[in-house]
Order: structure tokens, then sequence, then C-alpha cells
């Protein structure tokens, strides 16, 4: 992977300045270089990572550094077999357009439950009271009713029994008055 030679799509990673050896099969990084800059093209393996779990997908990448045809200050090649810890690689085009519309109806669809929640607030709080003063009513005059027959039946007994006493209370004064006169 990661040749400069390679023009299928599938570099996955270079350099910011473009040294090369003389063949253009590596490339060359010194003091004075800017740094790597991450690709994962489309047909390498880094490219498109799903993350299977809320943490940033992690790649292990065995690099193998040399001095073979840069230094000359030496007659040994040195070779250095490394593996590089690498996550965060970036999304694809089309994985990261599909995660921002995603997010976008999210917030679109929450902001207009919100509008419409303080919109309907005030006649759903009016609403409420009315049914419950309605309630209130229904109970309160059922209870009335029900106090009011209770009571006629308990005051029925002692009702014929003051009717009767006023009946004869009356009598008695209507004889005291013709006595008077």
């Amino acid at each position: 992977f990661n040749s400069p030679l390679d023009k299928t799509n599938s570099l996955i990673w270079t350099t910011k300045n473009t040294t090369t050896t003389k063949d253009s099969a590596f490339n060359i990084m010194t003091h004075q270089s800017l740094g790597i800059e991450w690709l994962c093209l489309e047909n390498s393996p880094c490219h498109d990572t799903i993350p299977h779990s809320i943490f940033a997908p992690e790649f292990f990448f065995k690099v193998l550094v040399s001095n073979r045809g840069v230094d000359k200050s030496t007659y040994c090649d040195h070779q250095l077999i490394f593996l590089l810890h690498i996550h965060g690689l970036p999304l694809s085009a089309e994985r990261a357009l599909f995660i921002l519309m995603v997010s976008f109806i999210v917030f679109i669809g929450l902001v207009s439950l919100y509008i419409i929640f303080c919109l309907l607030l005030t006649p759903m709080v009016k609403a409420c009271n009315i049914l419950r003063w309605k309630i209130n009513n229904i109970i309160t005059s059922e209870s009335y009713y029900t106090y009011k027959s209770s009571s006629r039946i308990f005051s029925g007994t002692s009702g014929t029994k003051s009717r009767a006493s006023s009946s004869i209370g009356s009598s008695i004064s209507s004889k005291v008055v013709e006595g008077n006169q």
C-alpha cells in the first residue's frame, strides 16, 4: 500500500511536500518536511470506516522507514519497522453528508416540536381548566343532590311531627284569639 507510483486511488497517506526517491517508489521525509496528510482514499483499507461503538475506530499501520537511496553519509542501510497507532480518520464524503442530514433533520424536528408545544400550551391549559371546572361542578351538584335527598329522608319524620305540632300550636293560638274577643 501507499506507493507514490500507485495510481489506483488507494493512498492512505501522503507527505505535504512531494520529495521522492529517484525511482519515485518512496516518499522522502526530512526534518524540514511539513508532515503527513492522512487521505484514506477510496480503495485504501481505512476508507470510510464505520465506528462500532461511541469511540473512533483505531488502526495500527506497520511502517517501514529506511535510509536506502537517501543518505550517502554511511555505507550502512538502516531499516526500522514500527507500528503507528492512528485514530480519528476522516469519513467519506457520502457518510459525512448522511450524518449531517440526519443531524439537521433531528434538530429541525426538535425545534418544530418545541414551537408547537409553546403555541399549544396556552389553549391546552385553558381546556384543562375548563374540563376540571366542569368535573368539579358535576361532582359538587351530585353531592348537593345527594345531601338534599338524604336530609329530606332524615327530616321527613321530624317534618310530620313539626307539622303536627305547628297545627296544634296554631289551633291553640286561634282559640286564644277567639277567647280574647
